[in-house]
């Protein structure tokens, strides 16, 4: 089975294509490297994985890259919400056009299977003390949660009319080795402290709360969603 992800080279794609190479897929990395570096994914070029540069906002650059591939893992995308707000529009370019030229090439090479990253950003702030679902209303406060929204919306117009199985995640705040400082969560930062032997800055009241996933759980669901022929949004 050929694997072709989007945006390889960044935190998850790094520790989810190790995990696949334990399986002995074939794994090919598009990425253009503007979150990430070539020397950060030598070991995984090393072990065999492929690698294509180009950047999906260039519907011939992933076109290309699709070519002879089975399934697609979508993990591109501008991830930094204060970048969302201070550029909206080239957040939109990356996750709501770039994500069409995916789909489109998906279209024209065949690909039957498509698992892509959403992000809880498109829930917003949610009600106090309400559990969230994949029902739960959306209502993102960021154009960054709005181009996810945006992207969902056009992933699931493209599957009413196509053949493809597809899954979308909705990622929630993601912790874990190797975490860049520019992404870092505040579990990362806690644990840098702890090991300095300094004190934790907490901001407000402390009584605030925030949903965290291990980088491990996300691969697991990524596996799962390979593994079985249940699309749809989780």
């Amino acid at each position: 089975m050929k694997i072709l992800v989007t945006g390889g080279a960044g935190f998850i794609g790094k520790h989810l294509i190790k995990s696949l190479l334990e399986k002995d897929e074939n794994v090919t990395i598009f990425d253009n490297f503007s979150n990430s570096t070539k020397k950060s994914i030598s070991s995984l070029i090393k072990l065999g994985v492929k690698l294509v540069e180009g950047d999906i906002r260039q519907p011939i650059d992933i076109e290309n890259a699709i070519k002879d591939q089975n399934i697609v893992i979508h993990l591109a995308a501008q991830i930094s919400v204060s970048k969302s707000i201070k550029n909206p529009l080239e957040t939109f370019e990356i996750n709501v056009d770039g994500t069409r030229n995916v789909l489109d090439a998906c279209e024209k090479n065949g690909i039957k299977k498509l698992i892509v990253a959403s992000s809880a950003a498109v829930y917003g702030e949610g009600l106090p003390n309400l559990k969230l679902t994949e029902e739960s209303v959306t209502d993102p406060i960021s154009p960054y949660g709005e181009s996810k929204l945006k992207m969902e919306q056009i992933i699931k117009d493209f599957v009413s009319k196509h053949k493809i199985d597809c899954v979308i995640l909705r990622f929630f705040n993601i912790y874990g080795m190797g975490q860049s400082d520019e992404y870092t969560g505040v579990i990362t930062k806690f644990i840098e402290k702890i090991t300095q032997n300094k004190s934790l800055e907490i901001f407000g009241d402390g009584l605030q709360t925030r949903d965290f996933v291990s980088i491990d759980d996300i691969v697991n669901s990524i596996q799962n969603a390979l593994s079985n022929n249940k699309n749809g949004i989780y």
